[in-house]
């Protein structure tokens, strides 16, 4: 018996409630952040303007993508190893590889598009 269908059904929900789970985490910290704002006397008002006047560049969707396309040349790559040439391992090291330099060029590019934080807080 194989467990390919097994893992192949898995895997979509494992990242569905990986990704459901941290949008819930998200939602808490924001909340707790805003409340704490409410409970120092912070009016609608000036707590719109601390917001807008914090909001940088929203990166993470960028980033996230970046790195979920190299997970995935990485799987593609690790099973047609496996596959073909028979190389034990040869999936869990390209998905290894694949997301290291996925987080680099994510972190590099993000960096080029928008310039590095400190020289923007600097001016």
């Amino acid at each position: 018996m194989s467990l390919k269908p097994i893992v192949m059904l898995c895997v979509p929900v494992a990242l569905a409630v990986i990704f459901v789970f941290m949008n819930v985490v998200l939602s808490y910290f924001r909340s707790k952040e805003r409340q704490m704002f409410i409970e120092r006397g912070y009016t609608p008002e000036e707590l719109k303007n601390y917001f807008v006047q914090h909001k940088g560049k929203n990166t993470m969707f960028l980033k996230t993508g970046i790195v979920f396309l190299f997970l995935g040349i990485g799987l593609g790559l690790g099973i047609h190893l496996e596959d073909t040439l028979h190389i034990n391992g040869a999936e869990p090291l390209c998905i290894f590889v694949f997301v290291g330099t996925g987080t680099i060029v994510a972190h590099f590019l993000t960096e080029k598009l928008y310039g590095k934080k400190d020289e923007k807080e600097g001016e």
